[in-house]
């Protein structure tokens, strides 16, 4: 299962035509995992590294709205709200 998402994490980077070699960015995305299944979608999470996110939301967001409507997909990237440290140590 494991192979299959890191599969799918660089079938998305060839989708974007990220190089990460340019971008002196080993990771970009790592730590893929199932976040859930839905009637017609699977959803996975992924760490990204902030190069690509920076990237991302200049240059791949264009890239992959044009392969959406060229493929008729509907793959997309959502950004979770994290939370700050100060919140984090009241936690504890």
């Amino acid at each position: 299962m494991r192979k299959e998402f890191n599969m799918m994490v660089s079938d998305i980077l060839k989708i974007l035509k990220y190089d990460a070699s340019a971008e002196n960015d080993p990771y970009p995305m790592s730590w893929p995992r199932p976040s859930g299944i839905g009637h017609a979608l699977m959803a996975i999470s992924v760490k990204v590294s902030p190069t690509f996110w920076r990237w991302f939301s200049t240059t791949g967001k264009l890239r992959l709205n044009e392969y959406n409507q060229m493929q008729g997909t509907k793959i997309m990237f959502i950004q979770e709200q994290t939370m700050r440290v100060t919140e984090l140590n009241r936690l504890w």
